[in-house]
């Protein structure tokens, strides 16, 4: 955290409370409770409050960007999306009403007009990246004398983070960059990115190439070069030199080895969408740097798009120290407690549910393979509806909630599926995630990647809390285990009845994620043989330490990085948000 930044706390005003209580209870018949007042009380003090899945979330922050707007703050309410953004504000706009405070949205379609408007009020709910994106415009609007500019001011008071470890630590592995076109692509260029993506496919990993871990790099063996060189190459292609083709290759195979359809991105009509490995959310306005974009959309047949370098950058934890004051909400913080204190200098304080949780959560089911475990997910599905329960399946990509529909399908399980191919339907399918279907009679049952129901309340119908509540599956163990255990969550909230299970094989990706495939093989080789599950079980909650260990020092050394180059860029009379250096410096 910027040492510079002095962090101040808001006071909590009782008699706010109580007007925020008597306007709640006539404008939603709801009541305060008094976990969401002391969350509340958190935010204002300047730490994360942990408060556990279905406590009302969304009212504690409203309460305490009401309490800093009392105390002539202007307040930045981050969202984990759009969605939720106009949502919360448009939820809680009669309540900010009652206590003369303005609200306003910000998203991703917001004009000009409408985030000048947005920014003048009290209260602006948002993404951090619109936030940080906006700041960047308005430093590259004042540099260019663009009067415009100064309509995306908001001041740096308070900052308030819903799901504040998604936020600041999944998404702060990566900086936030505004990028400009470098210029058309050559015809040399688009050649070789088109001919490599095709030339590539039957290499063999070894013989014509070797992955090199420790820098996460493919190089050409010299069997792999000669196949280069030899190869007929299009004429286009004629004034790169050698060094340029071979990048061009290992940069395929790269693309071929690291990116994954459905995995990382999404193929919507001809234009790729990257997705969040923490949220199952796309992306329409990210895009993969160094060429890599390019080597993609080759791979896909689809037109390249124009390379690009950075115009403007700033990392999150950057933005996030300029304001006076941090505070964030989440139901899974705990295990980060350590970063979000050394990094943000944000203590977490857990809250006591307003009931007790009921929820039971079974020992992990080990399979011998991932057909296999599909198939028990799929009959252990078949079991719980069949007794009314509701079941909703947790996947880590895309692909996996493919596979999983079609197991699904062949065992005449109706079902829903929620990706980020239908992110307009999240809400809708997550709420009605808890009921009875009316056609089968059976509980409903919804497989979903891990950006299920952040936000959104599963509400329970009397037939399946009778037959024992919602039945949550989490397919495989994600990169890390409070995403697991956030998912978990999902179920018994409230002190509503409630099961969660984890099912899990050798064939998990966090296993090759963090051990690399050679030793993943011997793993394999020993489950084949009778490993127990509880070695099974103990090697993937190794594998989840392990990658999120590797991702905490990406972070750190992110940040250590950006720090020294910031440094020196200021001491050379550059602002290193404006004068960022090329991604491949």
């Amino acid at each position: 955290m910027n040492s510079s930044t002095q962090r101040s706390a808001v006071p909590f005003d009782d008699s706010l409370v109580t007007k925020f209580q008597s306007s709640m209870r006539e404008r939603l018949g709801l009541d305060l409770r008094p976990c969401q007042i002391l969350a509340a009380k958190r935010l204002c003090l300047g730490s994360i409050a942990e408060l556990p899945t279905g406590e009302g979330k969304t009212v504690a922050t409203a309460l305490a960007a009401c309490l800093h707007a009392n105390s002539n703050r202007k307040v930045l309410v981050v969202t984990a999306n759009d969605y939720l953004a106009a949502r919360d504000a448009q939820w809680m706009a009669e309540m900010y009403a009652d206590l003369a405070v303005s609200v306003g949205v910000v998203t991703n379609e917001s004009t000009l007009t409408e985030r000048r408007e947005a920014y003048r009020a009290d209260v602006t709910y948002g993404t951090l990246r619109e936030f940080a994106f906006d700041y960047l415009k308005r430093a590259i609007g004042s540099r260019q004398s663009d009067p415009s500019a100064q309509d995306l001011a908001y001041g740096f008071d308070s900052l308030i983070i819903d799901e504040a470890d998604s936020v600041l630590i999944d998404e702060a592995r990566t900086p936030l960059i505004i990028t400009a076109a470098t210029g058309s692509i050559s015809p040399a260029s688009e050649a070789c990115y088109q001919w490599s993506a095709a030339f590539v496919q039957d290499f063999d990993a070894g013989i014509d190439f070797v992955y090199l871990q420790e820098i996460d790099a493919i190089a050409l063996t010299d069997a792999g070069r000669r196949r280069v060189f030899l190869a007929k190459m299009p004429e286009a292609m004629k004034p790169l030199t050698s060094t340029e083709i071979q990048h061009g290759v290992e940069r395929a195979l790269w693309v071929n080895s690291k990116i994954l359809r459905d995995v990382h991105y999404i193929v919507d009509g001809l234009h790729l969408k990257l997705i969040d490995e923490y949220t199952g959310r796309s992306f329409t306005q990210r895009s993969f740097g160094g060429g890599i974009q390019q080597a993609v959309q080759a791979r896909e047949g689809i037109p390249l798009t124009l390379e690009s370098q950075p115009a403007a950058k700033i990392t999150i934890q950057d933005f996030v120290s300029k304001f006076k004051c941090v505070s964030g909400i989440t139901a899974t913080a705990w295990e980060d407690r350590r970063e979000l204190a050394s990094v943000y200098d944000l203590a977490v304080q857990r809250i006591e549910p307003h009931l007790p949780s009921r929820r039971v959560d079974y020992p992990p089911c080990v399979s011998c393979s991932r057909e296999e475990k599909y198939e028990r997910i799929a009959s252990e599905t078949l079991t719980r509806i069949g007794k009314g329960r509701a079941v909703l399946v947790a996947t880590r990509t895309i692909d996996q909630s493919a596979r999983l529909s079609e197991h699904f399908l062949a065992a005449g399980i109706e079902h829903n599926v929620l990706s980020a191919r239908n992110p307009a339907a999240e809400a809708t399918i997550i709420a009605k995630a808890g009921q009875t279907d009316p056609k089968s009679g059976h509980g409903r049952v919804t497989i979903a990647t891990n950006m299920a129901g952040r936000g959104t309340d599963i509400q329970l119908d009397q037939r399946v809390i009778e037959a024992g509540g919602l039945h949550v599956i989490v397919s495989e163990p994600h990169a890390a285990s409070r995403i697991d255990r956030q998912l978990f969550g999902r179920s018994g909230r409230q002190g509503d009845l409630g099961t969660a299970q984890l099912f899990c094989s050798p064939d998990d990706d966090i296993l090759v994620e963090a051990f690399g495939i050679d030793r993943v093989t011997s793993i394999r080789q020993a489950a084949a043989k009778g490993a127990s599950d509880r070695w099974l079980v103990a090697q993937l909650t190794r594998a989840q330490r392990h990658v999120a260990r590797r991702h905490r020092i990406e972070r750190a050394r992110l940040s250590a990085h950006e720090a020294a180059m910031n440094e020196s860029l200021i001491a050379l009379g550059f602002d290193p948000h404006l004068d960022p250096l090329p991604s491949n410096f």
